[in-house]
């Protein structure tokens, strides 16, 4: 397969050579070249070819290995900061419960018969 690059004057001279000219025809035969190899060079390329998808197989194989090993630490996290929530929740609904009443012995009537003041435990003069 070859590439047929026609010449046409570019710029104010008319001068084919200005620099964008000759990097387009510059393109244009170096893409020439690559579309028709050679024989000898077919192996070489093949090879070339070969070695850099393995290199690209093993970088991606790393990456996925860092990534599924970073995976598995932010679980970890998060399976301790859950546990933590949890661990917190049921203090706080603890801490909301009533208190306990507690009873105060005002006088001893009788030895089964008492009379007293009941009070919350911690809350103050009820």
């Amino acid at each position: 397969m070859s590439v047929d690059v026609a010449m046409q004057p570019v710029g104010e001279g008319g001068d084919p050579t200005t620099p964008a000219a000759a990097a387009t025809a510059a393109a244009a035969a170096a893409a020439a070249a690559d579309s028709e190899p050679q024989q000898g060079s077919s192996e070489s390329s093949g090879e070339g070819l070969r070695r850099y998808l393995e290199a690209k197989v093993e970088q991606l194989e790393r990456a996925i290995a860092e990534k599924t090993q970073n995976k598995q630490r932010l679980e970890a996290q998060r399976n301790e900061f859950n546990a933590k929530v949890r661990e917190l929740r049921e203090e706080i609904q603890l801490l909301l419960e009533p208190g306990s009443y507690v009873g105060e012995v005002v006088k001893k009537e009788e030895e089964t018969l008492r009379e007293g003041r009941r009070h919350l435990e911690g809350g103050g003069d009820t």
